[in-house]
């Protein structure tokens, strides 16, 4: 793929531009993933543990805030098989279903069909996937500790500051935002163009900067340079970018220098939780095995369990490890790295990407990631193309 030149905006088809327009008011108008996560997770972990970790979380949810049988009718009704451009026509296609079922996951919360639902949108952990986590886990160690100082809510604000003003340095119509919230189970998540951090967020201060990386350069960056983009889809993400995006987001913390084995493991973790979630084990026993079997703290354990059972099963946790594991093999077979950067999609719509460059529907990335200026960071691009998945961490020094 060879990404166009800047060539100024181009305009859609008039029927593609509308329903491009309407789908990203719709897809902004809700945050599917906000309205699954379970308020104050840190307080759910305190009740879980003060009641001797035998009972199940009661997870409550922020409201959604739309008309979701209302939104849905108006998805549904786009002209889009009157698109004119056949390219267009199949992306938006896509990604009119996608949103549908994103509307009918919020819809669903609590209930038995919300675990089909979920599996439809991001599969599930197959037998080779859960194979790959199992290895990890069994081959990697928790690695040495690091400094073992931890930093909060506004140490991490400052960080994530001085990484906009980087960015805001080298494009000036570069916008993003930072808030702290209780309702943000990971610690630190990207909702558009804004980082939200937790306000009971523990990072450790060598893994700041990587995580950073991550979250803001990745998807906060492939939210700027999408937005530059003529098919607007680009910048809101089209249909299954979540794979995509949570490989280049684990890849870059490997590239900035502190993919951990600890994290590694974690992602393996999260793999074999939703098999077992899938599988109909409960949240007790879910929790039990990843403590038990595989050693990782009681905290840990429970906020892995606690990704996968929010909402009545989520399995999107299994996009982080698969997602890394195809993009390093797309790598591998010599594809360049920062075209992946132009805005949110999946590789499997690498086919199409490639003609709407060769009609000039496409721009080269405006911003690529601070640390893709390091040579060391240049080194490790090169490095984790001829590493096996279960190597591609980094041992950090106390």
């Amino acid at each position: 793929m060879i990404v166009a030149g800047d060539k100024g905006r181009a305009k859609l088809p008039p029927i593609a531009h509308h329903v491009d327009s309407e789908m990203v008011g719709i897809s902004r108008s809700f945050d599917w993933l906000r309205s699954v996560t379970p308020f104050d997770t840190q307080q759910l972990w305190e009740d879980f543990d003060a009641d001797g970790r035998g009972g199940t979380p009661r997870f409550r949810y922020p409201e959604p805030g739309i008309d979701i049988a209302g939104t849905r009718e108006l998805l549904l009704d786009l002209p889009v098989r009157e698109i004119e451009e056949p390219v267009f026509k199949a992306l938006l296609s896509e990604k009119q279903r996608e949103l549908d079922r994103q509307l009918e996951l919020v819809d669903l919360r609590g209930t038995d069909g919300f675990l089909p639902v979920s599996i439809d949108l991001f599969g599930t952990a197959t037998a080779e996937l859960c194979a790959d986590a199992l290895h990890i886990l069994d081959v990697v160690p928790p690695g040495i500790p690091g400094s073992g100082q931890f930093v909060g809510a506004s140490h991490i604000v400052d960080a994530a500051m001085k990484q906009f003003d980087h960015y805001r340095r080298k494009c000036p119509d570069f916008s993003a935002d930072v808030r702290r919230s209780r309702n943000v189970s990971a610690g630190l998540m990207v909702s558009n163009s804004t980082l939200l951090i937790s306000e009971d967020a523990r990072v450790p201060r060598d893994r700041l900067d990587a995580l950073l990386h991550h979250e803001i350069g990745t998807h906060i960056l492939t939210w700027h340079n999408g937005a530059h983009q003529p098919l607007r889809q680009l910048q809101s993400g089209l249909a299954h970018y979540d794979e995509l995006q949570e490989g280049l987001g684990v890849l870059a913390e490997y590239l900035a220098g502190n993919l951990s084995p600890a994290r590694l493991r974690t992602l393996a973790a999260r793999v074999i939780a939703v098999r077992h979630m899938a599988d109909g084990a409960s949240f007790v026993d879910t929790f039990n095995e990843l403590k038990t079997r595989f050693a990782f703290t009681g905290r840990s354990a429970f906020i892995i369990t606690t990704r996968v059972f929010r909402g009545g099963g989520l399995t999107k946790d299994v996009v982080y490890l698969r997602g890394l594991k195809r993009l390093l093999a797309y790598l591998r077979e010599g594809h360049p790295f920062e075209q992946l950067l132009i805005g949110k999609f999946s590789l499997s719509q690498i086919p199409a990407i490639r003609k709407l460059d060769a009609a000039g529907w496409l721009q080269a990335p405006k911003l690529v990631p601070a640390y893709t200026h390091n040579a060391a960071a240049q080194r490790r691009l090169v490095e984790c193309t001829e590493v096996p998945l279960d190597g591609l961490y980094q041992r950090l020094v106390a």
